[in-house]
């Protein structure tokens, strides 16, 4: 299931799509703040700038997810052209593999 929602950053303030509220500010540090939303935006990289990119079919990504029985799974890269390792975030023994596509 895909949705649309909007996170709404302020100066003291972030506010999720369910309502609640989050301080900016980092409690054990006086004056910290998150990054603003420029500083944020202006470190995207383009796939020309990366080290490398990844492009992933995400319905295929979610079968092998649930075939290794876990929602959240950790992707292990060698390099940018080896086979990709998939292991479940909660260690279970199961893993899967990925291989690379070329574009």
């Amino acid at each position: 299931m895909h949705s649309n929602a909007t996170l709404t950053l302020g100066e003291k303030s972030c506010t999720l799509p369910n309502g609640a509220v989050y301080p900016v500010l980092h409690p054990e540090h006086e004056g910290s703040r998150i990054p603003r939303v420029a500083e944020i935006v202006s470190a995207k990289l383009t796939k020309e700038d990366a080290a490398f990119s990844v492009t992933l079919d995400l319905a295929l990504l979610e079968r092998l997810s649930e075939a290794i029985g876990c929602e959240k799974v950790t992707l292990c890269f060698k390099d940018n052209q080896s086979i990709i390792t998939v292991l479940p975030y909660d260690a279970n023994g199961a893993f899967g593999l990925i291989m690379p596509m070329r574009d």
